[in-house]
């Protein structure tokens, strides 16, 4: 049986504001295997997880935007070696 603690972090890597999370940290990493400039995606999906924080729930169009971005950092096709 999981401790209450992995549960809680099971919930949360879960919850809207985790998979934000994971959004920020999908484009760091692809931030560091090409170099490519990712300033604007990554202020703008760290306003959201500001505003889920304070208890403001992602519009649909915002949710949509974050699931443009997550494809368009998808890491697993990039040639480290061109980059």
């Amino acid at each position: 049986k999981p401790s209450d603690s992995a549960i809680m972090g099971m919930l949360k890597r879960n919850s809207t504001e985790g998979k934000f999370l994971n959004l920020k940290y999908r484009i760091n990493a692809h931030h560091e295997l090409t170099g490519i400039d990712s300033k604007s995606d990554k202020s703008w999906v760290m306003g959201v997880i500001e505003e889920i924080r304070g208890g403001i729930n992602p519009s649909k169009e915002m949710l949509v935007k974050a699931n443009n971005l997550w494809k368009k950092y998808d890491s697993s096709h990039v040639d480290i070696y061109t980059h």
